[in-house]
């Protein structure tokens, strides 16, 4: 009945809202455990004896099992109080029998147990019970938590009755009170032990989010998994105020905007402190990998800005210079450099990196808003070429990502990750499970937040997620059902977005199908915000190919997951993020001592991550150099997309991956006629089939006419072996070798 209850009230909540939800609670499944609970038991093996099962007891429920499933729920809920919303209990119907024979035994059947946390109370370290005074609800107290049960003083003076439960700081950890408290509780009163009969599911995804145990102290700080993102947060404010102390600059500093991932709790590695020698190059190894966090810096309004956009450019780098200079001259240990593209650009690529005193890498942009009207201008010119359009709307799109969108992403992710605190473990644990898969180049890192923010957004027909576990699962289920090509993705930060707004989106969305050219390399996904209806976060990608992959991976670790549930499996989650590299034509092995994120990867080798100089002393570092987001294998897949992008796509795993997936474009394998600027290595058909002979019968080859004699059908077909060989040109000290799978 309680869960009658539940459920009618939750019904009820979506009725009243004035979005359509008829669908989703009458049409769709939701008796999916892994969907709807945010934690999963399995009992497996049900007691045949405990004190509750008296003889008063047998005279109502024949069989303990009957007797059990009734009664652990209450029992539980009484210990777990507020901490969660629903308890209950699933199982199979139980066979009738006849009153002339004995009851049947029930022992065989599985009895799952699904729990809907309060994330409010869910991760409260302790439970208060009466004062010693009150001997019958003590007593009652004691029974119920048994050796867990202690007196203590309180810093208001009282004496009470309590639990207290040990656990790390970190949510993830957290979280995991009330698995620890259904845990002790089956043990204490029927008996039942973890891995004894008893199953559960909640914190396994965990260890995926975690560092690798084995990498040295100075790149993972075991204190960092315990207080999450409040270290760089701290930082973060630390370094507003002291930009915007800073003296003697013209303009004064007014606003500071957070961009990066870092800063609205959804990056996959904690960000960790390190000191200025780890970032900088010495005895030939390359600097282990620091994402810098992005910051944007706006100035208080002029008129002396020049109003010519090259100008202004150069404008910025004399604010960076002397924003440099001051940042050292008034906090020490503050280490800052000016990086510059040195082009005469619309828009150039300048920032300023600076390496703050906390141990934590900032990257800032200064945003003037003139340059907008500026580049709008110079496209509605007529004076204006192709070429200085295409520029303009190119430097145009880069002002609106920098300066607009991911701020307001930023500011949007960060508000919802305060809200809902298992937010950040799924987004995390997303990630993780595309990067691992090797998709992360192919879709954007705020694509990703935005499928996670769209199911605690939109909830229907369940509750909003309280653990990371349900999270995961629930995003997964969201890619396998959705209709990407009639169905846009809608996400309302605030819940107010007017029917006006959602016909405006619903024509964008009618007018990007109708530019569909229905090619593997077009992007399927439309994904609107309700604070900018007319921006398609997944416009560019990803891909059509990449999209039906990452549906058939959400398919195939749903499936897994409801085999795992339904077989008792409990220690084979490593398989949700592995990948199959036999799907890929070539692989590109790489040397892990040169790759600057190895350090990232959960199964990293500790030999190939060097060890930072003890001896060494921050204070002693007066260079003038230091790498900041410096990734040689992210140079050189950035080298082969800008080369090979039209014939092959490039997979790789951002997060410490030491190879490279290559996949030919099926299209572009096809023969043609030759022609000038094809735009990759070819070969005649003729010559390659003939060769193919050669290898199979040598004595044939000798008597073959070579096809270079007479090129009447100049017929070719991509050169792959040539191709593979620039590939490994390219990468030399980089690739250790090339591994031909298939093509």
């Amino acid at each position: 009945m309680k869960q009658v209850q539940y459920e009618a009230r939750l019904a009820m909540k979506y009725f009243n809202e004035k979005d359509d939800h008829f669908e989703s609670l009458f049409l769709r499944k939701v008796d999916d455990k892994k969907l709807r609970y945010d934690n999963v038991a399995k009992i497996s093996m049900i007691p045949s004896k405990y004190s509750l099962y008296d003889q008063t007891a047998k005279l109502d429920f024949p069989h303990q099992f009957s007797h059990f499933s009734r009664m652990m729920p209450v029992l539980l809920k009484q210990s777990l109080t507020d901490r969660v919303k629903l308890i209950t209990t699933e199982h199979e119907p139980l066979p009738f029998w006849s009153i002339s024979e004995d009851p049947p035994n029930y022992s065989s059947i599985a009895l799952f147990l699904g729990i809907i946390l309060n994330q409010e109370q869910c991760s409260r370290l302790v439970d208060y019970g009466p004062t010693p005074e009150d001997e019958i609800a003590a007593g009652k107290f004691r029974r119920l938590w048994g050796n867990k049960a202690e007196v203590r003083r309180f810093q208001d003076g009282s004496i009470l009755e309590s639990v207290v439960w040990e656990s790390a700081q970190g949510f993830e950890s957290r979280n995991l009170i009330v698995s620890h408290i259904i845990i002790h509780i089956l043990n204490h009163h029927f008996g039942i032990k973890e891995d004894h009969g008893l199953l559960y599911w909640a914190g396994q995804l965990n260890v995926f989010l975690r560092a690798n145990p084995n990498i040295p102290r100075s790149l993972s700080k075991p204190e960092i998994e315990v207080q999450g993102f409040q270290p760089v947060m701290m930082a973060y404010q630390r370094l507003v105020k002291e930009l915007k102390t800073v003296e003697n600059i013209p303009l004064r500093i007014s606003s500071i905007k957070a961009a990066s991932s870092m800063l609205r709790y959804s990056s996959v590695v904690l960000p960790q402190p390190r000191t200025i020698e780890c970032l900088t190059p010495g005895n030939g190894k390359v600097p282990p990998f620091i994402e810098p966090i992005e910051i944007i810096i706006q100035f208080e309004s002029s008129g002396k800005w020049p109003d010519n956009l090259v100008a202004i450019q150069k404008m910025k780098i004399a604010f960076y210079l002397r924003l440099r200079e001051q940042l050292k001259q008034q906090n020490h240990g503050t280490f800052a450099q000016v990086v510059t593209d040195n082009k005469n650009s619309i828009l150039s690529n300048t920032y300023l990196d600076i390496f703050a005193s906390t141990g934590y890498a900032f990257r800032c942009r200064i945003h003037h808003d003139r340059e907008k009207f500026l580049l709008e201008r110079g496209i509605k010119d007529k004076k204006s070429t192709p070429i200085q359009i295409d520029a303009y709307n190119g430097a145009l799109c880069l002002y609106k990502r920098l300066f607009e969108e991911l701020p307001m992403h930023t500011s949007n992710i960060h508000a919802l990750c305060s809200k809902f605190p298992s937010l950040s473990a799924t987004i995390r644990l997303v990630k993780r499970f595309m990067s691992s898969h090797l998709l992360l180049p192919h879709i954007d890192e705020e694509t990703i937040e935005l499928l996670c923010a769209g199911i605690y957004l939109e909830t229907s027909p369940w509750d909003v997620p309280s653990s990371g576990f349900a999270g995961f699962f629930r995003v997964l289920s969201l890619i396998s059902r959705w209709d990407f090509l009639n169905e846009p993705l809608i996400i309302d930060f605030n819940g107010s977005m007017s029917s006006e707004t959602k016909n405006v989106i619903e024509q964008q969305f009618k007018f990007f199908r109708q530019q569909e050219r229905d090619n593997l390399n077009d992007s399927v996904m439309f994904i609107v915000t309700s604070d900018n209806p007319l921006l398609n976060w997944a416009k560019n990608k990803p891909t059509r190919l990449v999209t039906f992959r990452i549906k058939e991976l959400a398919n195939l670790a749903l499936h897994y997951m409801d085999q795992v549930i339904e077989n008792s499996e409990d220690k084979k989650f490593e398989i949700f993020f592995a990948t199959d590299m036999s799907v890929y034509d070539v692989i590109i092995h790489l040397d892990p001592s040169c790759c600057s994120r190895y350090y990232q990867n959960r199964l990293a080798n500790p030999q190939y991550i060097p060890e930072q100089d003890k001896d060494k002393k921050m204070a002693s570092y007066q260079g003038e150099i230091f790498f900041i987001g410096y990734d040689p294998v992210d140079c050189y897949l950035n080298e082969l997309k800008r080369l090979y992008s039209d014939i092959a796509l490039f997979f790789h795993d951002r997060y410490g991956g030491d190879f490279i997936g290559v996949l030919w474009v099926p299209m572009e394998l096809s023969a043609r006629s030759w022609k000038v600027n094809l735009g990759f290595s070819s070969a005649l058909k003729e010559l390659v089939e003939n060769e193919g002979e050669d290898a199979k019968n040598p004595k044939a080859g000798n008597n073959a006419t070579s096809p270079l004699k007479s090129l009447s059908s100049k017929i070719v077909v991509p050169n792959h072996p040539s191709i593979i060989a620039n590939i490994e040109r390219l990468g030399v000290g980089l690739v250790t070798k090339i591994e031909v799978l298939q093509g």
